[in-house]
């Protein structure tokens, strides 16, 4: 465990708080970091690409890291591209690339993974979605979210 802090945590209230750790993955890249609740550093996973969204501890101990691909066909807010698993050393085991995966993803209790990415709407199917701002479609088309 390391002793260096990022200087995150300015104010420490044991009574008013819940002891754990705290993982995140700053949009401005640099990897994930796990902190503790005097925000030492307890680790840091160093990534190639910048969040596409966040990572997530997984029960093994691995890291899950959706990271954003800039070759993406789609450059909208949470757009990715990639998701990492990766071990407590920063080695990938496990990787996924969809160029349309964006926002959100879940390993499930069996070990496959659910993932979130954007597909266009159907021609026959546009006439009928109501709302939306008219000139706000990207290449011409409306886009929807597909589970996969």
């Amino acid at each position: 465990m390391s002793s260096t802090s990022l200087g995150l945590v300015k104010h420490y209230c044991v009574s008013q708080t819940y002891e754990g750790y705290t993982l995140f993955a700053p949009m401005s890249g640099g990897g994930v970091w796990l902190i503790d609740m005097k925000g030492q550093i307890v680790h840091h996973w160093e990534t190639k690409n910048t969040p596409a969204s966040h990572a997530v501890l997984l029960s093994n101990g691995n890291l899950l890291f959706a990271g954003k691909r800039m070759d993406s066909p789609i450059q909208i807010g949470g757009s990715g591209g990639e998701l990492l698993e990766m071990d407590w050393d920063g080695n990938v085991i496990w990787q996924y690339e969809d160029l349309y995966m964006h926002h959100d993803f879940e390993r499930l209790a069996n070990g496959n993974t659910l993932v979130l990415r954007w597909v266009p709407i159907p021609e026959d199917l546009v006439e009928k979605v109501d709302g939306g701002v008219p000139g706000t479609e990207l290449e011409g088309q409306i886009w929807s979210d597909l589970l996969r």
